[in-house]
């Protein structure tokens, strides 16, 4: 995590005021700041998944499988390489960019819906932008994962 990103949590922290009040004083809850930060962020965003798996892709082209038959031999072979893969990172723009290019406005938007999940309140907070392919935006994170005591004990200090 970068220094930039820590000062942005420390700003969120200290200007929520349930986080607030458990960070000041000489009992800091630092395990309550930290479950605060990992929950799903509200209202929810969606993000672009970083580590989707091969058999969760699979699964949400198979909806589309009827527009499977339309595709050139050239579309089929290219998302059968695709999808030979064993995972697929959605934040990065040549991953999505492939969806597109197989598949139909439709089918694209239902295979890349698949690939966004919820962001945590620290992976919103720690900064990102929010990016569009087709139809589907999703908020690509500048930090994924999670906040542990010692994080936050560093942030706050």
């Amino acid at each position: 995590m970068t220094e930039q990103q820590k000062a942005a949590l420390k700003a969120y922290i200290l200007a929520t005021p349930a986080l607030a009040a458990i960070a000041s004083g000489a009992a800091t809850d630092y395990q309550a700041i930290a479950d605060a930060l990992n929950a799903e962020a509200s209202p929810v965003v969606k993000a672009w998944r970083v580590s989707m798996p091969k058999v969760e892709l699979v699964e949400a082209s198979i909806d589309e499988i009827a527009a499977f038959d339309n595709l050139t031999a050239g579309k089929r072979d290219a998302w059968a390489l695709f999808i030979s893969l064993p995972s697929y990172d959605f934040s990065r723009n040549k991953v999505r960019s492939a969806v597109g290019k197989v598949w139909a406005n439709a089918q694209r938007d239902a295979i890349l819906t698949a690939c966004l999940e919820n962001a945590k309140v620290c992976e919103v907070q720690a900064g990102g932008s929010s990016v569009t392919e087709g139809g589907v935006t999703g908020w690509k994170r500048s930090f994924v994962g999670s906040m542990d005591t010692i994080s936050v004990s560093e942030i706050l200090a």
